[in-house]
């Protein structure tokens, strides 16, 4: 991998970020994993987390909360 290839990948990233916080909804892709600080199992936990939270926030009556 060249180092012209690395900065076009990180000119993508950095593009994407861009465009889903200007167009995503309030909720999606709002969690970011720091893989290099977290374990696995602490990123599943993380994930599931909010997760949870943001079922919560968009079905307030469990009853009617899609499983």
């Amino acid at each position: 991998m060249t180092g012209r290839d690395t900065e076009k990948r990180l000119s993508a990233w950095d593009e994407t970020l861009t465009d889903l916080e200007a167009h995503t909804d309030a909720g999606f892709f709002h969690l970011r994993l720091h893989t290099d600080h977290l374990n696995p199992d602490a990123a599943a936990r993380e994930i599931i987390t909010a997760y949870d939270r943001l079922r919560a926030a968009g079905c307030p009556h469990e009853e009617g909360c899609p499983r």
